[in-house]
């Protein structure tokens, strides 16, 4: 991930780390593991500080188990937590909940049905085409 890309996904100030997406990343301040690829979000920092973890309006907070710190307070759709020691790790397990939408009509001359987990795709309608990029829609 480039520097401009992390600038969207987060950022690093001495004692404050903020987290947006759930990609995995690692800078010399903190490490991501995306709960798309270890089944959990997990956040190590690796200097002492703050952080807030944006939490995407799908998710629902009585689901969340938070794991490794217990002074997490909400602030603005972020899970906030003070005074992190360096090398703590959180975790955030929470379901990536299956749900179905159909894309906007001017995207193609038919809607397009789309299954997701979470925000991450996992089958769309392909209309028979040869090369796609996700599981046909069933």
């Amino acid at each position: 991930m480039s520097p401009r890309q992390w600038q969207r996904t987060g950022k690093d100030m001495p004692t404050l780390r903020t987290h947006n997406l759930l990609f995995d990343h690692e800078t010399s301040a903190i490490r991501i593991e995306s709960p798309y690829t270890h089944g959990a979000l997990l956040i190590e920092l690796k200097q002492p500080g703050s952080l807030f973890v944006r939490i995407p309006p799908w998710v629902d907070r009585r689901e969340i188990d938070i794991a490794g710190n217990d002074s997490a307070l909400w602030t603005n759709g972020y899970l906030s937590f003070s005074k992190i020691g360096a090398g703590k790790r959180i975790r955030l397990h929470f379901p990536l909940k299956r749900t179905e939408t159909v894309l906007a009509g001017g995207l193609h001359i038919h809607p397009i049905r789309v299954k997701m987990e979470g925000d991450a795709t996992i089958a769309m309608d392909n209309f028979s085409a040869d090369l796609i990029f996700f599981d046909p829609y069933a």
